[in-house]
């Protein structure tokens, strides 16, 4: 799907009183402006996501540890807080490094040998 694409779709899922505000701020581009998904993106935080909320989501993300929750349970977290700050994760290689900062000692003793080249690949040997 294209970047404009996936900007297209997630507008048309907008509803109430969101579908009107993108109505809106939509009309504050030039005709003809392509609208991306980044483009989107930055539009619909900068108005719904104060700077605040998404520093604070970045500091939890910071000091998220696995401590006593499974690994489905500390990805899940994980995953809820990524995506206030999407500089962590926007490369396999970052996405892995943030995930095994916050992993028990004891999973992470177990999970150092060997490279995954994929995210999913690493969560699944976590899971396994």
């Amino acid at each position: 799907m294209t970047e404009e694409l996936k900007a297209e779709y997630a507008a048309h899922q907008l509803q109430r009183p969101t579908g009107i505000w993108w109505s809106h701020h939509r009309t504050t581009y030039l005709e003809g402006t392509a609208i991306t998904w980044n483009r989107f993106t930055t539009a619909f935080r900068g108005n719904y996501i104060p700077p605040g909320v998404v520093e604070m989501k970045v500091g939890e993300l910071m000091r998220l540890f696995q401590g006593t929750k499974s690994v489905k349970e500390y990805l899940h977290a994980f995953n809820n807080l990524t995506r206030y700050a999407p500089e962590f994760v926007n490369t396999e290689a970052k996405k892995i490094a943030s995930f095994q900062r916050g992993l028990s000692p004891k999973m992470l003793k177990n999970m150092v040998t060997g490279t995954r080249a994929t995210f999913n690949a690493y969560i699944n040997d976590c899971l396994t």
